[in-house]
């Protein structure tokens, strides 16, 4: 018990057992509103290629978003040589954590979401349920890692 206390205590821990946490909720709540069975990527009525635009806003959101986390990321930890021990504040822990988290979620969704797409065109009946409670999980968990991300780090930066 003393080990996992221990453990929860490390700076940052906490972000990632929130970033986590957020994954599990995300994806207990698709199971719950995605039905089973199989889905498509396009409507019938659009025609093929029709989902290729909004993979496209979804990469540039996706690039945005991880630019951002990534950027802040390495702006703070490059202002670690200024502080007189040479690291960060242990308040800053949990937030880089989550938008490091953010980048994971992130990069993962677009992955899936561009594998998955080009398996369904090639096979259209094995984009299951699971793929897509999988897609929308990793999407959500992504966005809502950076906005608590960015969210702990104002409060960090205030000292608090």
């Amino acid at each position: 018990m003393d080990r996992v206390l221990h453990f929860l205590s490390i700076s940052g821990v906490g972000g990632l057992v929130v970033s986590v946490g957020a994954f599990i909720v995300f994806f207990i709540v698709e199971c719950f509103t995605i039905p089973p069975g199989s889905y498509t990527f396009e409507p019938p009525n659009l025609g093929p290629g029709s989902f290729e635009p909004t993979l496209n806003r979804y990469q540039r959101l996706t690039e945005f978003i991880v630019g951002l986390a990534t950027g802040s990321i390495v702006l703070l930890a490059g202002t670690s040589i200024f502080h007189a021990d040479g690291r960060l504040p242990q308040l800053y822990g949990p937030a880089l954590v989550l938008l490091a988290m953010s980048i994971v979620w992130l990069v993962l969704f677009i992955s899936c979401t561009t594998f998955f797409y080009e398996d369904w065109k090639h096979h259209p009946e094995i984009y299951k349920h699971w793929r897509y409670r999988l897609i929308v999980t990793f999407g959500f968990s992504g966005l809502v890692s950076f906005a608590l991300g960015y969210l702990r780090l104002g409060f960090a930066l205030m000292g608090h």
